[in-house]
């Protein structure tokens, strides 16, 4: 009598797969509580010689970003607001991250960032638009002074999308970096973390973002 052989694979589990990242996502409303005084690089590059032959209000042009010039639509670097979380992220007593932590455990997601030239911009939303401001800066090649004009907006806000590690942040840990960062270190030229006084931001919670990555 022949008798039924059951063979059997042994099944290996593959130890080396990852699991997948999980992310959290949400949109934040920051809005100004000071002034935000923008300074575009490209102006920042121009010699001191030039800038004297500008008139004030070219000066102001050419330190602005635009996202579409023709509409009048301005933009500001969407990461100064992660970098400002990144700042405060030490002095959270919560939950107390280094700056490499928090470097990497929080993104703009930029899927959520307008088209434009530099890429990475964020909408100003503002009624007045930028006005004229003047203010003596130090000339780094001659250590005088000297008058610059740059754009103040004086009311402003943005709807900053990010993404978070979930495992390593809550949302509510996410709201108290950018509620620290608002307060305690700003964003744009004479900010709080330069020991000036502009750049102060409210923040305000639009709801959560889901997003298959």
């Amino acid at each position: 009598m022949l008798k039924t052989v059951t063979k059997v694979n042994q099944v290996i589990e593959d130890d080396t797969a990852l699991d997948g990242i999980r992310w959290g996502f949400g949109v934040f409303r920051c809005k100004g509580v000071t002034p935000l005084i923008v300074n575009n690089p490209d102006y920042k590059l121009v010699p001191n010689s030039s800038k004297k032959k500008m008139s004030p209000k070219q000066q102001m042009e050419t330190a602005l970003y635009y996202i579409d010039k023709d509409k009048k639509v301005y933009g500001f670097k969407a990461n100064a607001f992660k970098l400002a979380m990144v700042n405060a992220a030490p002095f959270i007593d919560d939950r107390k991250m280094s700056k490499n932590q928090a470097n990497g455990s929080v993104k703009v997601n930029a899927k959520r960032l307008p088209k434009s030239e530099f890429m990475d911009l964020i909408q100003i939303h503002t009624e007045q638009g930028p006005i004229l401001g003047g203010d003596w800066t130090t000339n780094p090649t001659t250590g005088g002074q000297i008058k610059t004009h740059r754009p103040y907006f004086m009311d402003w806000y943005v709807d900053l999308p990010l993404k978070w590690i979930a495992e390593k942040l809550t949302k509510k840990q996410v709201m108290q970096y950018l509620q620290h960062a608002g307060a305690c270190v700003g964003v744009g030229d004479w900010r709080q973390q330069k020991s000036g006084e502009k750049g102060e931001f409210e923040i305000e919670d639009l709801g959560d973002e889901r997003e298959i990555i």
